[in-house]
């Protein structure tokens, strides 16, 4: 051991540390700073392309929930405000309907509220890339 601690004695006196450039922190804060400014630009979660299909979808889930006219279920008056519309048989799409529902109605609640929270995310991420092009 003793042997050990008197190689290392004559080695740390013979070391000599490297002088670093006079530059050198500026090189390196500007490596930093450039990969920073890379990091922070901010890019939306998903395509443009991808939310207008899934806006398309749920606003034709909309439309179909308020034109529904292949069942009986009507709400009061509407029979009277839509009369002039020509009667469709939606018998399949209900069924697909009562399909998707009853699937989504088997869902725990935690799943519900994940899905409806990161539908809200996904719009407010859209929404402040919109304010951000904007201002």
């Amino acid at each position: 051991m003793k042997q050990i601690d008197k190689n290392f004695r004559e080695l740390m006196k013979t070391y000599q540390p490297e002088k670093s450039p006079g530059d050198f922190t500026v090189h390196v804060m500007n490596r930093i700073y450039a990969e920073t400014n890379r990091i922070s630009e901010y890019k939306p979660v998903l395509n443009k392309w991808f939310l207008r299909i899934v806006y398309a979808f749920i606003g034709g889930f909309v439309v179909y929930s308020m034109f529904n006219t292949g069942s009986g279920s009507m709400a009061p008056g509407g029979s009277k405000l839509f009369s002039w519309l020509p009667k469709v048989d939606l018998s399949e799409a209900v069924e697909a309907g009562n399909k998707i529902t009853g699937i989504l109605g088997g869902l725990p609640q935690y799943m519900v509220v994940i899905f409806l929270s990161t539908t809200f995310l996904l719009l407010l991420d859209q929404w402040i890339l919109k304010r951000k092009h904007i201002g």
